[in-house]
């Protein structure tokens, strides 16, 4: 009994807290995205699903247009200057309607055809506003989170996620069409809802301040770039897979994709519910707060390794045999990665502290050091005739260690200035 009113405690108590929930809901929400496209794999067929594979990519492509601007706006929107507020707001909304225009036009001029027949003229111009469209939601979402807004984003991120999936799930009847609009609908609506229910989202003017906009800029493209070395060691780290070991191991090692792509989901929006809390308190001058902050942020981090760690050992062996018996020979690459995982998220805890100082700098080169420090292991191995999977996920780890060590480093030093 008191094993079972400890276990209500602990449930009343975590509901009592917005960030935590935010965490679960936010973490859900990626979840039904993801089984949105395991439904498209039961109802559309292989010549569709690629289409659909061609729009996510194309998504993707579109999202580096914004070259680190939403990076910036978030950490400046987060101070909560009035003034400065407005001009954010106004810079990004004009920049999300001028490229709705710009995509207008060239879907008017007949460029949905431009890539025929690889990608469908439907798929290339859906693929492009829904691109846009995911900028402009993400906009959103950071600037509800830095309002700490949380239970506006969980509703507004839960409903359109839903909404997305009723249409999906009409992919069974009407195909490709209702696969790319669902996968419209969902942007379209996170993007939207937020105007409706903010009214400090909504732009005043269709001027851009010059200073604002390099203010912004010049904050985020740093850590944009810096990410984007990140992903390049992915690609660096598949390629190398199908060249040198071939394609069924990169089936293979398809297990560890999708795990780190789970792995990282609850820490990324953990370091989203604390950082707006610990700009504040820096901007402040409450170093001791700012602190506690920080503390907080690693206990939940740690907490979350721990839990990771306990839940994986005992369920993954057999979940594998269960829903995926021909990866089984795949699970111990999950155990080899798992360090490297840990390290990774770790990062976070330097870049709460570097974004709250707004000291950006240090987050493109250790991202640098990331994908050298990792094409040099894997090019030792290939040379010493030392690769395989296990030593993929191993070197990972050392690359990921390097660079992280940077990362604390820099951050140790930015603590130790404080007063």
């Amino acid at each position: 009994m008191r094993a079972v009113e400890a276990l209500r405690a602990g449930l009343r108590k975590f509901a009592g807290h917005a960030q935590y929930r935010y965490v679960v809901i936010n973490t859900l929400v990626s979840v039904i995205a993801f089984g949105r496209n395991l439904l498209f794999m039961k109802t559309l067929p292989l010549a569709d699903l690629g289409q659909v594979a061609l729009m996510q990519t194309i998504v993707l492509l579109v999202g580096f247009i914004q070259a680190g601007t939403i990076n910036g706006a978030y950490i400046l929107f987060a101070e909560r200057k009035s003034d400065q507020t407005q001009l954010i707001v106004n810079i990004l909304n004009l920049g999300a309607l001028g490229l709705m225009a710009a995509a207008g036009v060239a879907a008017t001029l007949g460029a949905g055809s431009a890539m025929t027949p690889v990608v469908a003229p439907e798929t290339l111009v859906i693929g492009a506003f829904a691109g846009i469209l995911t900028l402009a939601a993400t906009w959103m979402n950071n600037a509800l989170i830095a309002n700490e807004a949380l239970a506006k984003s969980n509703a507004i991120n839960m409903g359109a996620v839903l909404a997305s999936l009723c249409v999906a799930a009409m992919s069974l009847q009407y195909g490709l069409s209702a696969a790319l609009l669902s996968m419209l609908l969902q942007p379209a609506l996170a993007a939207a809802a937020p105007l409706m229910v903010e009214r400090s989202l909504r732009p005043t003017s269709l001027r851009v301040d010059p200073r604002s906009f390099r203010t912004i800029f010049s904050l985020g493209i740093q850590p944009f770039l810096g990410a984007l070395f990140v992903l390049m060691t992915y690609q660096l780290e598949r390629w190398s897979i199908v060249y040198l070991l071939g394609q069924e191991a990169l089936g293979k090692f398809y297990l560890v994709i999708m795990y780190m792509t789970f792995f990282i989901l609850i820490p990324a929006s953990l370091l989203n519910v604390y950082f707006p809390r610990a700009m504040r308190t820096y901007q402040a001058g409450n170093y001791a707060g700012f602190r506690s902050i920080l503390r907080r942020h690693m206990l939940d981090l740690g907490i979350y390794g721990m839990v990771a760690l306990i839940l994986t050992a005992l369920l993954l062996p057999s979940a594998i045999s269960f829903f995926v018996p021909q990866f089984t020979d795949s699970q111990n690459l999950v155990f080899l990665v798992f360090p490297a995982l840990l390290i990774f998220v770790s990062r976070d805890c330097a870049a709460l502290v570097l974004y709250s100082v707004k000291m950006t700098r240090p987050i493109l080169v250790s991202g640098v050091i990331l994908l050298v420090a990792y094409a040099i292991l894997l090019g030792g191995a290939a040379i010493l005739d030392r690769f395989s999977l296990a030593a993929v996920t191993v070197l990972r780890g050392v690359a990921v260690a390097i660079s992280t060590a940077y990362l604390l480093w820099t951050r140790h030093e930015v603590m130790r200035g404080l007063a």
